[in-house]
Formats: C-alpha cells, structure tokens, sequence
C-alpha cells in the first residue's frame, strides 16, 4: 500500500483546531507554497510552516471546501491553546470562528480522538523531554561515579 507525504507529515503533528475556509486566504497572508497530496477521503492541499518557535501545518480537502481548514501542531509541542491562540491572532481570526477538532474530516483525526492520551514520558511521547531528564540524572552524579563511566 502505498503512502503520500501527507500521511508521514500527519503522523508527526496531531490537530489542535479547525479554520473557517478559505486555506488560500491563510497562506496567501503568511506568504505559503501550498502543496497537494492525498488521503483516504480525496486530495488535500497542505501548508507547512514556523511561527515562532513552534511548527503548524494547515490542511484541507480541495473536493470539499465547506469542512473548514485543519491546524496541526507538532508533536513535540505540549501548549495547544497557546499555540493556536499565536496562530489565529497572527492571522487576524476571531477566536469564536475557530473549532474544536471534531469538525475535522481527516481520518487521523478521527483515530486520534479515540486513541487514550499518552503518559508523559512514555513509548510515543516527546524524545526531547526523555532526553533532558538523561542530560540532568548525568550531570546529577557525583564527578567520581561519572569517572567510571
């Protein structure tokens, strides 16, 4: 079976809200390259970007512009609203026309909605925090146990 980008790119970002359409719009005002791909439900123009330091793709259906434009956030990124409250100030949205995932019609968001929430630090999570808990427990030991190693 094979996969489009978009599927891999999706996998590293999970949905944190839903725009009104239009996507033009959006990425015309943070001068975006749109890009087209596929999933299950048809083609998907995708827009992937940096605003500050945290990394959004924006998404949606070309076969159906009524189901809104989907904000994804990455994964290694913990502060959702804060997240999406830069985005929608930067772009100018009322924060009343901005949706909850569930409008979403992506099927990975479908399967993140019934999917249990992860436990910090565990199989899945962030490598970054795994990373400066091993960083603070090596500069944590005593300089002769550190020796030894």
């Amino acid at each position: 079976m094979q996969y489009g980008m978009w599927d891999s790119m999706a996998l590293s970002h999970r949905p944190i809200g839903v725009l009104p359409p239009p996507f033009q719009a959006y990425a015309d005002r943070l001068v975006l390259n749109v890009e087209q791909s596929w999933e299950d439900l048809g083609w998907v123009d995708v827009a992937t970007f940096r605003l500050g330091r945290r990394f959004f793709v924006l998404s949606q259906f070309t076969d159906v512009q009524d189901t809104g434009v989907t904000v994804w956030l990455d994964r290694r990124h913990t502060d959702d609203e804060a997240s999406l409250a830069v985005l929608v100030e930067t772009l100018g949205i009322p924060a009343d026309r901005v949706r909850d995932i569930t409008w979403s019609p992506h099927p990975v968001v479908q399967r993140e909605l019934l999917s249990p929430p992860r436990p910090e630090g565990g199989p899945g999570s962030s490598r970054r925090p795994r990373f400066l808990r091993r960083l603070l427990r090596r500069r944590s030991r005593p300089a002769a146990d550190s020796a030894d190693h």
